[in-house]
């Protein structure tokens, strides 16, 4: 019998939560020399491949060429790891021959997650960002960092909105996020940081389009997106620091796509509300694109909306993602069930989104391999199509 479609609700529609394909790269001289870092090493011949998902086939640009060999001299902390975006960054790293230390709550379950011998090794420091304090040893990986990625944060799509829930998930970005910041607030530090953030910093809208311009909502993701904002910049004006409030993350092995699919895959597939919602989404590959982009390049500075150019309403994503599974999209999710299911206040955020556009990442000249959900979606879902 197949489940109830109120199992399929997507509880992932605020994302807080690359694999590259088989084209090695190109051993070329790099185009601009690097302000520091240890001697450069080849890149992994075996495993240097493109920043795009296993089964797309977009050539490699040249600015992706650089980047990957900017950062195969770089020693990059990321925290977060073992999430939907870490691990693909972790990957993506090694593949660079970029030296790579994870600070995880679990240093034995990061450690199986990293086991891959024919690419370098991970190191592992235990971290627990709801603790808000660092080890003698963190402490010293962040001053020998060049880069610093926070990603680290509780779920927000797990569970009720409790009182307990709600201290777990700001402990968890704010006060682990002020204690990286003071530690690179320390003159023998370098390393620039970046920071997630969330979409849902612009609280919700069926009207107004948001971009980096605008200010924060009131409800009580925009304050948690505030708080862990602004522990981020307390690192110093000294210090490079980058902001990316991210859409919801597509991706084929976890998030809101995986929990959407299972009931598309059973014809329990539509949209839950009205529809008429927005739905700022972004493709895994191009998140992890941006998040390496910004690590060498200097123009990156401040806050970024990492959402596709063209966000779309939640019937127009559904109705997408049907013709890509081959399957329809007729069966919403009521109002009420939504709620019942997730609080008043959490449902809030999928029964009326927002539309978020990026104009600062236009700006920077940051061009995107899927720019529309169509393409999205029949990538990540290619394979399943077959």
């Amino acid at each position: 019998m197949p489940p109830s479609p109120l199992s399929f609700v997507p509880l992932s529609f605020v994302p807080l939560s690359f694999v590259l394909p088989h084209t090695p790269l190109p051993h070329t001289p790099l185009a601009h020399p690097l302000r520091r870092g240890r001697p450069r090493a080849p890149l992994c011949r075996r495993h240097a491949y493109l920043i795009t998902s296993t089964a797309s086939t977009l050539p490699l640009s040249p600015s992706d060429v650089h980047t990957l060999r900017s950062l195969s001299t770089q020693t990059v902390v990321i925290t977060g790891a073992t999430g939907l975006i870490g691990r693909r960054l972790v990957w993506s790293l090694r593949c660079s021959r970029a030296s790579v230390h994870v600070f995880a709550r679990d240093p034995p379950a990061a450690r199986s997650l990293f086991v891959d011998r024919s690419l370098p090794p991970v190191s592992v420091t235990r971290y627990d960002a709801a603790e808000g304090t660092l080890s003698a040893s963190a402490a010293r990986a962040l001053r020998a960092a060049d880069v610093v990625i926070n990603l680290a944060g509780e779920p927000v799509e797990d569970g009720r909105w409790t009182p307990a829930r709600k201290r777990a998930l700001w402990d968890s970005r704010v006060c682990g996020t002020r204690a990286i910041a003071a530690a690179l607030a320390d003159p023998a530090a370098r390393a620039v940081l970046i920071n997630a953030s969330a979409v849902g910093y612009y609280g919700t809208s069926e009207t107004d389009t948001f971009d980096e311009r605008n200010k924060q909502g009131g409800d009580f993701l925009a304050r948690l997106a505030h708080a862990w904002e602004l522990a981020a910049l307390e690192n110093g004006p000294a210090s490079r620091t980058v902001v990316l409030r991210m859409g919801v993350v597509l991706a084929r092995d976890g998030g809101a796509l995986d929990k959407m699919s299972m009931a598309f895959r059973y014809f329990l597939g539509g949209p839950p509300g009205s529809g008429a919602q927005w739905f700022s989404w972004v493709h895994i590959d191009d998140v992890v694109r941006l998040i390496l982009h910004a690590s060498v390049d200097d123009r990156w500075r401040g806050v970024y909306n990492a959402t596709a150019p063209a966000p779309v309403t939640l019937g127009e994503f559904c109705t997408e993602l049907g013709k890509a599974l081959g399957r329809p999209s007729w069966l919403p999710v009521p109002k009420q069930a939504v709620r019942a299911l997730l609080g008043n206040e959490a449902a809030e955020l999928i029964l009326k989104g927002q539309r978020v556009v990026s104009t600062r990442m236009q700006e920077n000249g940051f061009v995107y391999r899927f720019k529309d959900v169509a393409s999205a979606l029949r990538d990540l879902t290619k394979k399943e199509a077959e």
